[in-house]
C-alpha cells in the first residue's frame, strides 16, 4: 500500500486579521469531489482543499496518531474487539450530545481528522516510522 504523508502540502498561509499566520494542509472535503463535476462544462478538472487547524488541536491530533488511534485493525481490549479509530468517533459523537459538552471541533472535522490519521498510519506502515 502506497503511504500517505500526514497533513499533506503544508504551507504557511497569511490571513488577514484576526487570523493571522496559519499552516494549511491538504485534506478530504466534498468540494474537490463535487466542483470538477458541477463546473465541468466551465473547463474545471481538478480542485483541492487546505485546511488550518489551530496548533494545539494539531498536536493532540498528532499524538492520538501516534499511538494508533487512527488504526481501523481491530485490538482486543479485555476480550472484546475493537477497532481504534471507532472508538475515537464514538467517543466524540457521544460528547456532542452531553448537555453543555460542546467540543471545539464539529463531527465533520472530526471524520476528516480521523481520516488525516488514517493516512499517517498507512504512513508509519509503509516506512516504517
Amino acid at each position: 500500500m502506497e503511504g500517505v504523508r500526514t497533513l499533506p502540502g503544508a504551507e504557511e498561509v497569511d490571513f488577514p486579521e484576526p487570523v493571522g499566520t496559519q499552516t494549511c494542509y491538504y485534506t478530504i472535503h466534498s468540494e474537490p469531489y463535487t466542483i470538477p463535476v458541477a463546473f465541468k462544462d466551465k473547463g474545471i478538472r481538478e480542485c483541492t482543499f487546505k485546511l488550518a487547524l489551530p496548533k494545539l488541536f494539531e498536536q493532540k491530533l498528532r499524538f492520538l496518531c501516534d499511538l494508533g488511534a487512527a488504526s481501523t485493525e481491530a485490538i482486543k481490549v479485555k476480550g472484546a474487539s475493537v477497532v481504534p479509530r471507532d472508538v475515537i468517533l464514538e467517543l466524540v459523537e457521544a460528547s456532542l450530545g452531553r448537555p453543555g459538552a460542546r467540543p471545539p471541533f464539529s463531527p465533520t472535522t472530526t471524520r476528516c481528522c480521523a481520516s488525516m490519521c488514517a493516512a499517517r498510519r498507512t504512513t508509519r506502515r509503509s516506512t516504517g516510522a
